[in-house]
């Protein structure tokens, strides 16, 4: 976010020193927070745990447009994805060898992904409990819709919360505050501006879908 001049064709060390000296006195300049080896390394485990996702996802997409090309429908249950949907799916014998095999291999692929899934969940929930995580992710776990993964992701983004001098400093890092095009005494706003980090704007607004879910205590 280094501003820039118009038609600016000469970049040299020198003058690139005299301009950030300028920039830095003048307060133009955007500080950047360097994560430790150790944020970086949960960060990536979180993003690991969300391509895993999108994977199953992808894989789920294409069994169920298979089965429908074939005109298969799941009708017994109202959701997808249960285990009496799976048993229904393992139990299916298909006319053609080809497209049993094509079946065979995409539960397969799901069973696969699916077990890569459950052990990243197993080592982010160790390194949720594991200093200097753990703190931040009990605070974030009291509110009502973030749970283990959603609070360690969070904190695995923003690293050190006290770097936001407010919590706007904060909503305008991740994009969460309105665009705005005024001028004079005309004044027009426009949707969120979706600058910054979008990794956690996007937990940040699927959180509240799961607030008016009723809390299940345990027997």
């Amino acid at each position: 976010m280094i501003p820039h001049e118009p038609g600016e064709r000469i970049k040299t060390d020198r003058r690139d020193a005299h301009k950030l000296v300028g920039l830095l006195a003048a307060g133009l300049l955007t500080e950047v927070h360097t994560p430790t080896p150790e944020q970086e390394a949960i960060g990536d485990l979180c993003r690991a745990r969300t391509s895993v996702k999108g994977d199953q996802k992808r894989i789920q997409h294409r069994l169920s447009k298979f089965l429908l090309r074939r005109g298969i429908r799941w009708t017994t249950g109202r959701k997808m994805w249960t285990r009496a949907h799976r048993e229904w799916l393992r139990g299916r014998r298909l006319a053609h060898e080809a497209d049993q095999i094509t079946l065979d291999d995409h539960l397969l692929a799901l069973e696969q992904v699916e077990g890569r899934l459950q052990r990243l969940d197993e080592q982010l929930a160790h390194g949720a409990s594991q200093a200097p995580c753990a703190e931040p992710v009990g605070w974030l776990r009291c509110f009502r819709g973030i749970d283990t993964l959603t609070a360690l992701s969070v904190v695995a983004e923003i690293h050190d919360w006290r770097r936001f001098p407010s919590p706007r400093a904060l909503m305008a890092y991740l994009g969460m505050v309105p665009s705005e095009s005024s001028s004079g005494g005309k004044f027009q706003r426009g949707g969120l501006t979706k600058a910054g980090n979008n990794r956690v704007r996007r937990l940040l607004i699927e959180a509240p879908w799961h607030y008016p879910t009723p809390t299940r205590c345990p027997p």
